[in-house]
């Protein structure tokens, strides 16, 4: 199974990850929030400090905690999926 086993750099709205692979990958995840626009909370992961709190999940995806507003007020965490990131992301 594919996971991301570290997050080796974190700019403004890209992530350079590495997978349990050996292979690593950067991605601009900016298009990908601006796609999703329409969930309630995705704008403050544009917030440099926001988007720096970024972790990796139990399943090796990559994650915000608490940051989407649902429409019953329940926090849901936002997530990329390892196979997103290896795919869209640029071969380094």
């Amino acid at each position: 199974m594919l996971k991301v086993v570290s997050i080796d750099r974190i700019e403004p709205y890209v992530l350079t990850c590495s997978f349990n692979n050996g292979s690593r990958r950067i991605l601009d995840v900016e298009p990908l929030f601006q796609n999703h626009k329409h969930l309630n909370g995705i704008t403050k992961l544009l917030e440099e400090s926001r988007f720096r709190q970024v972790e990796i999940g139990i399943l090796g995806e990559v994650l915000w905690k608490n940051s989407i507003l649902t429409a019953n007020d329940e926090l849901w965490d936002y997530d990329i999926s390892t196979e997103y990131i290896y795919y869209e992301g640029k071969k380094l």
